[in-house]
């Protein structure tokens, strides 16, 4: 199995017998894993990178206390997940871990189904939202007309605007007449906005840039 395509789940746990069955069960979970019992070990291997895609972290560690160490990866601006282990269960413990950063909290003795569960929920919480998307030139609109960008940077257009430059962006460059773009826009939509076709063609070229909708005469426009 090639373990570059894999999570890193770094585990930081000092009792031996737990750290061997926690490495197994993420493992079998399907991540690549780094276990340190240390927490100034811990520490450094952080510092040094790359960060991890999780962390599950037991507060009781020799040299550095998985508290402090929590803190520090905060203070350092790191938004790693980490999940806490500890045998400290009072509600005042807890809350400490949480303040400091703690994306999860779970209390000693565990069952490892839970911990795989709130793993998983993690993991649910963490993973990017991979939006596809059409492009042309440095206009890009997601496929589903939900968002646009234009240099990498958002669009704040409307539905009607969205659709419209939608229609513009996958017919790269193609001259497109007003029937056709209406039939884009209004097709599966209910009912017509109450605003006329050109007002939110003359908003989407304002919100573009000048030049950036290019009129040709008697035929329609076009993205240049």
């Amino acid at each position: 199995m090639d373990t570059d395509r894999l999570p890193r789940c770094l585990i930081v746990e000092d009792d031996r017998i737990l750290g061997e069955t926690l490495s197994d069960a993420m493992a079998d979970a399907g991540f690549e894993v780094e276990w340190i019992a240390d927490g100034l070990a811990a520490r450094d291997r952080l510092a040094a990178g790359p960060e991890p895609a999780l962390v599950i972290l037991d507060l009781g560690l020799p040299g550095l206390d998985g508290t402090a160490l929590l803190a520090w990866l905060r203070a350092h601006g790191s938004e790693l997940p980490v999940l806490v282990l500890t045998a400290r269960d009072s509600v005042e413990n807890r809350i400490e871990g949480l303040n400091l950063g703690a994306d999860d909290y779970l209390v000693k003795p565990f069952d490892l189904a839970e911990l795989l569960a709130r793993v998983r929920a993690l993991q649910r919480r963490i993973a990017p939202v991979t939006v596809e998307r059409d492009r042309w030139g440095d206009i890009e609109v997601a496929c589903d007309a939900s968002q646009a960008w234009l240099g990498g940077e958002p669009l704040e257009l409307t539905g009607v605007e969205l659709r419209m430059l939608h229609a513009f962006v996958t017919h790269r460059g193609a001259t497109l007449s007003q029937s056709h773009l209406e039939q884009h826009i209004y097709d599966d939509m209910p009912e017509h906005s109450s605003n006329p076709f050109a007002v939110h063609l003359s908003r989407l070229r304002r919100k573009l840039g000048e030049g950036r909708i290019v009129n040709e005469r008697g035929l329609g426009w076009r993205l240049a």
